[in-house]
């Protein structure tokens, strides 16, 4: 289990924009209350990419627009089921990426955060 001292909402500053291009602070697999969400790392993977993906439609860009993420898992074994999960996210052009193994605050086992660019044809 986890201790819910550990989870608190995130602060404000979840994406800011430089120019034309939007950087997304880490997402976790949590949901709408920042409770994490089941144990299973692919369940996390999703919730995560669909937190990302409600933090750039939040600014008017979408998963096709992210040019670049930073992966960051737990267990080197997850890989696979992100290379999985990342095709199905990301099934056209998928943006470039680096994934690290780190240590992450309990029980979070995935973590993303992303560069999104503006498209010039955009308002």
């Amino acid at each position: 289990m986890h201790d819910d001292a550990l989870f608190v909402p995130p602060p404000a500053a979840l994406r800011r924009w430089s120019d034309s291009q939007l950087w997304v602070s880490g997402q976790v697999g949590a949901d709408a209350s920042w409770r994490p969400v089941g144990p299973g790392v692919e369940e996390q993977m999703r919730a995560a990419f669909a937190n990302l993906a409600a933090q750039l439609e939040a600014e008017g860009l979408a998963l096709s627009d992210v040019v670049f993420a930073r992966n960051y898992l737990t267990d080197a074994e997850d890989f696979d089921t992100l290379n999985r999960v990342w095709a199905e996210v990301f099934p056209d052009a998928p943006p470039a990426r680096t994934t690290v193994v780190v240590g992450l605050i309990p029980p979070f086992r995935f973590e993303v955060e992303a560069i999104a660019q503006r498209s010039p044809r955009r308002p």
